[in-house]
């Protein structure tokens, strides 16, 4: 198996990327949660005020446009991060019945 990246002798045929890294320094852990304090629980309690009920619970979801409302919330709060990222798109795919 030494074409597929293995060393000599690795039996648990772990990949030769060099040193696997089993922490996370303090920096990293304070930048996620400031990152989830500041960017994604406000995203999260305005999407918990949408009275969005799934299709199966809602017959008449398409009508009411609270499913519309939860995508295009978390449609904002990704476009401004995959604008930060070179190379990346977003694709809303939608329930046929859905509207626009």
């Amino acid at each position: 198996m030494r074409g597929a990246g293995l060393r000599a002798g690795d039996s648990m045929g772990r990949r030769n990327r060099g040193p696997v890294l089993c922490w996370m320094p303090r920096s990293s852990g304070n930048f996620v949660d400031q990152c989830w304090g500041d960017a994604i629980v406000p995203t999260l309690v305005e999407y918990i005020k949408i009275p969005n009920k799934s299709p199966a619970f809602d017959p008449d979801w398409a009508a009411h446009g609270f499913m519309e409302e939860a995508v295009r919330l978390f449609e904002a709060w990704a476009k401004e991060r995959v604008a930060r990222l070179p190379g990346a798109t977003l694709e809303i795919v939608r329930l046929p019945g859905a509207r626009r």
